[in-house]
């Protein structure tokens, strides 16, 4: 996953482990951006089907954004990047870059 910033830079980047349980982007990704508040992100989905939501409520197997095995999305806009929420959907734990 890219993060990045509206002066149109990338300011940083991490792989986040998506289960059963819904995760937002990981501290350690919010921590490098913490001077430039995350405005868009480019998702990579690689193993298994998650759901999202961009207003920070938690998305559910069945509920939210399906993005399937080796899609890619981007988020851009007000505090979407920040409040960005992800879930897998089915039984497997979901890797996104």
């Amino acid at each position: 996953m890219t993060l990045g910033n509206n002066i149109g830079g990338a300011i940083g980047k991490t792989t986040v482990t998506v289960s059963s349980t819904s995760v937002p982007i990981t501290a350690a990704a919010l921590e490098v951006a913490a001077a430039v508040p995350i405005s868009g992100a480019i998702i990579h989905v690689k193993t298994a089907p998650i759901r999202i939501w961009m207003d920070g409520s938690a998305p559910t197997s069945t509920v939210g954004i399906l993005l399937g095995i080796d899609s890619t999305y981007q988020i851009s806009g007000g505090g979407n990047g920040t409040n960005l929420r992800m879930i897998r959907t089915t039984g497997v734990d979901a890797s996104v870059d």
